[in-house]
């Protein structure tokens, strides 16, 4: 039942064919062997397959053989592929003896017809079969053919009376000439061959073939593991590099700014700062803003309670210019990742659902980190104050006039805009300096102040921290590699900031191999010293 398992397996389950089949029973015990099966490398799988599976398995088990016995039709002794096994087998184990068994001869004096024939004696001489000096095969008779079984050993022949079924092989070299069934002897029989071999010797000569194959074999499978890793890092590059650009489309608002997403302590923070650093011509405007400022949220998030159909903070009457935070939904977020090449085969295998947990999960670690993150004092106070001593006398004017009322109740939008959504989980709150309006006063038009520069470098600074945090985040929940990749890492060079390292989470889905190999050298061994150790060794 194994045998027919994987004789049928093929190409649709190769792996069926690298398991080895060994037979052994109390017959075999007391001729002293055990049989490894071998699957039928003349099937093929399908149109065009080159029966690699099944190739592959003989290569790999010709390394624990002491003893090859090669069946094959008599009619199909010039087919490529018994060079091609033949070949495989020596080029594997150069001195282990090779028995070629000829199946279904017919006729008369078959058996000396055969061994004369120019196509066997060239494999018996290229292939040193039967032994270095000995050119002979074993054949067997048509086992369907009644004529033919006919012309069988006699001792054969009286076995059939007494119900025996099966093919019968026997030894032919020259001293069968002319052939008589009378003359074949029962050591002729391929049942006689175990106790012809010495175990030792050929357990010996399979060690010392393994030893002499074992330089080129690390060679070629070294140079393999190289190529393999490269293509499967190839792979992965090409998944994360999809994913990194996807995943800047996010956080990027236009060619000259990015976008990034506040918590409420930032905010605070931030505008303690403005006000403790500004110019005491300024710092009444800024004075007056507060109670504006602490009491705007809780406004609007009652006005939201009241008025859900209404844009947070602005009623039907207002025309203020400002402009809302954009809220990125999850369902956009989603279908955008849907359309990356990097989800193909998710979708294609029906892993959607895997596909939209992960986001979800993205989402959600990333809003808790941006609601946990603890703003640096020194940090904004460096920015604050190099922001004024740098504004030009036009930002400053504009800042007299309506800068820090507009600046903060943005600020002060944003929030409530954002705190009605659980966690992130989804959407995602991203906001612009182009999308506060008392920013937008010193960061749009042709012309900009140094002051405004100061802003856009800070912002933009932020932006990318945030950015390079959630896709790091997203990395780990798809089984990728968190680094930039290396032709991009240009673009974040600039970054004071170093990339976020997510804590060890599984991934939701893998999207690629699911690892990533180093390249290392090739490690130095001494081969010869390795070869002559084992000349010392007994033999088993």
């Amino acid at each position: 039942e194994a045998v027919r398992m994987q004789y049928q397996a093929g190409f649709q389950d190769p792996d069926v064919m690298q398991v080895p089949l060994i037979g052994f029973d109390e017959s075999l015990d007391q001729l002293q062997c055990a049989f490894l099966d071998c699957p039928d490398v003349q099937t093929r799988d399908q149109v065009g397959d080159d029966s690699l599976p099944r190739m592959a398995m003989v290569r790999a088990a010709a390394r624990i053989c002491s003893v090859f016995l090669l069946i094959w039709e008599r009619k199909q002794v010039t087919e490529k592929l018994l060079d091609e096994f033949l070949q495989l087998l020596r080029d594997q184990c150069p001195g282990v003896p090779i028995h070629l068994l000829l199946n279904r001869l017919a006729g008369d004096n078959e058996p000396n017809k055969t061994l004369q024939d120019s196509n066997i004696q060239k494999l018996l001489q290229a292939y040193k079969i039967g032994g270095a000096t000995s050119q002979c095969f074993y054949g067997a008779f048509d086992f369907g053919n009644a004529e033919a079984l006919k012309q069988e050993p006699n001792v054969f022949q009286n076995w059939r009376k007494q119900g025996w079924e099966f093919p019968g092989f026997f030894r032919v070299d020259d001293s069968l000439q002319p052939y008589n069934p009378e003359k074949v002897e029962n050591d002729r029989m391929l049942l006689s061959l175990p106790t012809q071999l010495e175990s030792g010797e050929l357990q010996a000569q399979q060690l010392s073939d393994s030893l002499k194959k074992l330089p080129e074999d690390f060679a070629s499978n070294w140079e393999n593991l190289q190529k393999w890793s490269k293509k499967e890092n190839e792979e992965t590059e090409g998944l994360r590099k999809d994913l990194y650009r996807f995943c800047k489309q996010i956080f990027t608002h236009d060619a000259r700014t990015g976008k990034f997403s506040f918590n409420q302590d930032f905010q605070d923070k931030l505008r303690e700062s403005f006000i403790r650093n500004a110019p005491s011509d300024v710092e009444w405007v800024s004075k007056l803003s507060s109670p504006l400022h602490y009491i705007r949220p809780k406004l609007a998030y009652l006005k939201n309670k009241l008025f859900k159909s209404l844009p947070i903070g602005k009623s039907p009457e207002s025309k203020s210019d400002e402009k809302p935070a954009e809220q990125l939904k999850f369902d956009d977020i989603f279908n955008g990742a849907k359309a990356c090449r990097c989800f193909n085969d998710a979708i294609a295998d029906g892993k959607e659902d895997l596909l939209r947990e992960a986001w979800k999960k993205i989402l959600e670690e990333f809003q808790t980190w941006v609601n946990e993150e603890t703003p640096d004092p020194e940090e904004l106070d460096k920015l604050t104050k190099q922001f004024w001593s740098s504004a030009d006398e036009s930002e400053i004017s504009k800042a007299r006039g309506k800068v820090w009322a507009e600046f903060f109740q943005s600020l002060s939008y944003v929030l409530v805009a954002g705190s009605v959504f659980d966690g992130g989980a989804t959407a995602l709150m991203l906001t612009s300096l182009a999308q506060l309006p008392g920013l937008a006063l010193l960061t749009t038009g042709l012309v900009l102040g140094a002051g405004s520069f100061v802003f856009i470098d800070f912002f933009n600074d932020k932006s990318l921290h945030q950015f390079q945090k959630f896709f790091s985040i997203t990395c780990a929940r798809f089984g990728l590699p968190a680094q930039i990749p290396e032709e991009m890492e240009e673009a974040t060079s600039n970054c004071s900031t170093t990339i976020y390292t997510p804590p060890p989470a599984k991934p939701i889905l893998n999207v690629g191999p699911g690892y990533y190999w180093e390249m290392l050298p090739q490690p130095k061994i001494d081969f010869t010293k390795l070869q002559k150790a084992s000349t010392t060794t007994p033999s088993p």
